[in-house]
């Protein structure tokens, strides 16, 4: 298993947790130099991240992009141009020459009149070698197992995290392995709600306080960093290939490296914190909360 970057913070103010705003572009170059430096070799963009492409593109570095395209006008006669040209103006960003993954930010317009324009122009991108996978970031497992049941996929990039484990019921991620799907999950800390302390939680969760406050007591009795117990349940998991972790500092990058190269994550008896609802798994839903 091995770290990707998550590049959200590098064009958008992001995360629930997040007070600083949009990661400085010397603070960027830090970034990506220090985990080029601990064998760190790919970074997570999308072309929704704001001025995160342009960003990227200004600081020379070895890192493989993946990128993902926004949700397209699939009425429109012109679906491929589009796709080309957001894909070329991501490139010219970028300044790379292709693309390790290109995922779709919005995959359910596969199944929409149209999808099928989408998925033929993605082959031709990898059959042409711009880039070398075609991927699809999910929300919800149905959504997932619809899509996979219509078209081949490459690599899907899932939420998971102690609260959130709805990918990982009825053995679907040993599943998604028998048919050599790469697995990439991200929101491991829940966009920072795992990182913060219980009294400084959000109103809008108090809902399900409760939980947090299991979280919280769990930690303290076990005098376990909350980074670490959310980096070590992932790296429990085998059929995970890699963490996407976005990080504003090289400081944070240097922690979440320490706990990740830590051998005593199978010994963690982890709390069970689970939860289904919307309301809280789903970031989606947190402004309208």
């Amino acid at each position: 298993m091995s770290i990707i970057l998550g590049s959200a913070q590098f064009g958008l103010d992001y995360g629930i947790s997040n007070t600083n705003g949009v990661v400085a572009e010397y603070k960027i170059k830090q970034i990506l130099d220090f985990a080029l430096q601990n064998g760190i070799n790919e970074i997570d963009s999308a072309i929704n991240y704001g001025s995160s492409h342009a960003a990227l593109g200004k600081i020379k570095n070895d890192l493989e992009v993946s990128s993902k395209l926004p949700a397209l006008d699939l009425s429109s006669e012109k679906i491929e141009k589009k796709i080309r040209d957001l894909f070329n103006i991501s490139l010219l960003q970028l300044n790379k020459a292709s693309l390790k993954t290109l995922y779709l930010h919005s995959p359910q317009q596969l199944l929409e009149p149209g999808g099928d324009v989408i998925y033929k122009n993605l082959l031709q991108l990898k059959s042409d070698g711009c880039i070398k996978s075609i991927g699809i970031s999910v929300y919800e497992p149905i959504e997932l197992r619809i899509i996979l049941q219509n078209f081949d996929i490459d690599v899907v990039q899932i939420p998971f995290n102690l609260i959130d484990q709805r990918f990982d019921e009825d053995n679907f991620l040993s599943r998604l392995k028998k048919k050599n799907i790469e697995i990439n999950c991200r929101s491991i800390f829940l966009q920072g709600l795992l990182l913060m302390s219980f009294k400084n939680l959000p109103k809008q969760f108090l809902p399900w306080e409760n939980l947090f406050l299991d979280w919280s007591k769990w930690l303290k009795m076990n005098n376990i960093h909350p980074v670490h117990a959310c980096i070590a349940y992932i790296l429990c998991n085998h059929e995970i290939d890699n963490i996407v972790i976005g990080i504003e500092s090289v400081e944070q990058l240097a922690q979440i490296i320490s706990f990740y190269e830590r051998d005593d994550h199978a010994s963690i008896l982890f709390p069970n914190i689970k939860s289904e609802s919307q309301g809280l798994v789903n970031p989606s839903y947190w402004d309208a909360s």
